[in-house]
């Protein structure tokens, strides 16, 4: 399968090697899953210290929107309220809240406009740990403006001191929403975009912290012949990214900017989007749940 597989698509070995390993772990993980009785929640929380010069996502500054933090949550509570009445028939099984990648090189950092340190980063996975956390992911993105493959080495050399149990690497993806595409004649000769040996080094580091690859995913803007890779330890996959992807599930999303899945027989799929204006998604929240409603 795997020869047939890089004679119909082309594939270099490495990468029809790697399918073929996240496809036997999908497998496993997915063909005892009672679908049509469980479902996931997506909740989206769009206040952000800063908005990342990469991010398309749908993000308000804190300084300028904190204002509306309050009705926001009033909003969503109502929302997810609907939701969870309308699925008392079935079982919840994975939840999402928004989301972050790290670098660990602190010019970096400021270039893409995040509000932390590096140090700032190791604290959080240290209290997490502390707290009693023993499922702990790390995101990364290759191909940030100004990093070449050393500061991708740098960075999984400080990962791999702290021992997480997941490891998910996304190659950067320039978005036609996002500061750094608008903006780009600014940082045209800083974005390199990723490489493969960038990915095939993260393969390494991940495979030396005990860790395999089970899914991948590839995004539209990602230069290159490139994709994303989620690692973990065994037994420490996150089921949501694999539902995510797979589609064989409803996933329900809730907040300003949140599309929701709805999974039917012989595989077809509907979409409901909400809002992504701020003001307009806590004015008009009961226009978002009727667009729930005609599908629940």
């Amino acid at each position: 399968l795997e020869q047939r597989f890089r004679e119909t698509y082309l594939a270099d070995p490495q990468k029809a090697n790697l399918c073929r390993r996240v496809a036997q772990r999908e497998k496993v993980l997915l063909e005892s899953r009672p679908f049509e009785k469980e479902y996931s929640l997506y909740i989206g929380i769009p206040f952000c210290p800063t908005t990342c010069l990469y991010c398309s996502f749908t993000s308000f500054p804190v300084s300028r929107f904190g204002d509306r933090m309050r009705a926001y949550l009033d909003a969503l509570y109502k929302e997810l309220a609907f939701v969870a009445k309308h699925h008392r028939d079935k079982k919840l099984t994975t939840i999402y809240i928004g989301g972050g990648t790290q670098t660990m090189h602190q010019e970096t950092l400021d270039l893409i406009g995040r509000a932390h340190t590096v140090e700032q980063t190791k604290e959080a996975f240290l209290l997490a740990r502390e707290c009693g956390f023993d499922n702990i992911n790390m995101d990364i993105i290759t191909g940030l403006p100004g990093e070449s493959l050393s500061y991708v080495h740098e960075t999984l050399d400080e990962i791999f001191k702290l021992r997480p149990e997941s490891l998910t690497v996304h190659s950067l993806a320039i978005k036609r929403a996002a500061h750094l595409n608008i903006e780009m004649e600014k940082y045209q000769g800083m974005v390199k975009g990723s490489t493969n040996e960038m990915l095939r080094l993260v393969d390494e580091y991940a495979s030396n912290m005990g860790m395999e690859a089970y899914y991948m995913y590839r995004q539209k803007n990602i230069p290159g012949n490139l994709e994303n890779i989620g690692y973990c330890v065994p037994d420490k996959e996150c089921l949501y990214n694999i539902l995510i992807m797979e589609e064989k599930q409803d996933i329900i999303s809730c907040g300003a900017g949140a599309s929701s899945k709805y999974v039917f027989e012989q595989g077809r799929i509907e979409r409901t989007e909400n809002v992504k204006n701020l003001d307009h998604y806590i004015n008009r929240i009961d226009e978002m749940i009727d667009r729930k409603r005609k599908y629940l």
